[in-house]
């Protein structure tokens, strides 16, 4: 009953045992409760791959141009907040740890890094493009087989509905729709659809997904 997940297994014991299994798309969620981290409140759900506490920068080393925003509130978090899960697709897709890079003690050592292994005179502007390019096609990717983000909510548990009546994370609820809403318009994507704009696919030199997604 448990060998596919909780999604699966509460759909096959039925009687109310949906509001017990915690996921987002079917992903068991992990230890990070995103009433206390917001960026895992974005990122459980609008990421490529849902429910992984790697997504989203939760923090970030100094050095890097990013704008500052406030980490302890749901609102007002972009474009800083987007342009650090840029920075952190790029990491990982460099095969780099992110522990090794949070250790980093300025950021342009990254810089420093891909230069020394490729020649490459790698900007800032290039990270955040290159994040916004892998976000992009990684998102595509998903839509193209018919999953939409939007279609994932949090359990009630997990976006405090009802919120906690006392600890740490009391009154907090998730303010879902804020949040998407903020962050849609920094990628550019629907708000419906989430289909990224065609224009900024194109600008990102992602024409072969721009002619997928707006036939």
């Amino acid at each position: 009953v448990l060998a596919d997940g909780v999604k699966r297994a509460a759909e096959r014991i039925g009687r109310g045992a949906d509001k017990f299994a915690m996921h987002v798309g079917g992903q068991e969620l992990p230890a990070h409760d995103p009433k206390f981290g917001f960026h895992w409140a974005l990122a459980y759900r609008l990421d490529a791959t849902p429910g992984r506490h790697t997504q989203g920068p939760g923090m970030a080393i100094a050095g890097i141009p990013i704008p500052e925003y406030d980490r302890q509130s749901q609102y007002n978090r972009q474009p800083g907040h987007m342009l650090g899960c840029c920075v952190t697709h790029v990491i990982q897709s460099l095969g780099l740890c992110t522990f090794v890079y949070w250790a980093y003690p300025h950021g342009e050592v990254l810089l420093e890094d891909v230069k020394a292994v490729t020649g490459w005179e790698f900007t800032w502007e290039e990270v955040f493009t290159t994040g916004e390019r892998i976000a992009d096609i990684r998102h595509a990717f998903n839509l193209r087989e018919g999953i939409n983000p939007k279609q994932f909510t949090f359990p009630g548990r997990i976006a405090g509905r009802p919120p906690k009546e006392a600890g740490p994370l009391k009154g907090i609820t998730l303010d879902e729709e804020a949040m998407d809403r903020e962050y849609y318009a920094a990628m550019q994507w629907d708000l419906e659809t989430a289909r990224p704009a065609k224009q900024r696919l194109i600008e990102l030199g992602l024409e072969d997904v721009a002619r997928d997604l707006w036939p």
